[in-house]
């Protein structure tokens, strides 16, 4: 058998018979299979980019949960504060911006903004009760902080919420 019969059978005779379908030879299906994997491999590799992306993004959201949650948990006991006692004194404001701090390097301009805003108006709550008997303008400070209850559910969701938005 010389290398024109690979492929091909013999018949009894001696006769040389080619099979009716040809199939390709393997260094055919070797090019085609090395063409093919190398796009295959790189949309793999892609696709795991992404999930570690995704991974990645979840975690970082998951480390900065628990410090959200402090802040977010002294900005509502400073408001329960305020309504319940109708009152707010000093040491309480300081140990307030004592545990808000780190709000700026956490949350948006508008986390910030309701924060001094609640401090702000603990200030001016405790200078009205030293300074003058109870008035409309104290109850009217102590309504607004029983108002911001809701307000920072809202403000808050946002950072504090684990559903995935990637």
């Amino acid at each position: 058998m010389d290398d024109r019969d690979i492929g091909s059978a013999r018949t009894s005779t001696g006769m040389s018979v080619r099979p009716m379908c040809s199939f390709p030879g393997w260094d055919t299906i070797g090019k085609i299979s090395a063409g093919l994997l190398t796009p295959l491999i790189a949309g793999v590799v892609a696709y795991v980019a992404v999930q570690q992306y995704k991974i990645n993004r979840r975690q970082y959201r998951l480390a900065l949960i628990e410090k959200r949650l402090v802040i977010y948990n002294a900005v509502l006991s400073r408001i329960v504060e305020v309504v319940n006692d109708m009152d707010s004194p000093l040491d309480k404001n300081i140990r307030f911006i004592r545990e808000t701090r780190d709000h700026e390097f956490l949350f948006g301009p508008e986390v910030a903004a309701f924060i001094n805003d609640i401090w702000k108006r603990g200030n001016d709550l405790m200078t009205l009760k030293l300074t003058s008997s109870p008035g409309q303008r104290q109850i009217d400070i102590i309504n607004w902080f029983d108002q911001q209850r809701a307000e920072a559910r809202s403000i808050f969701f946002d950072y504090i919420n684990l559903t995935d938005k990637v």
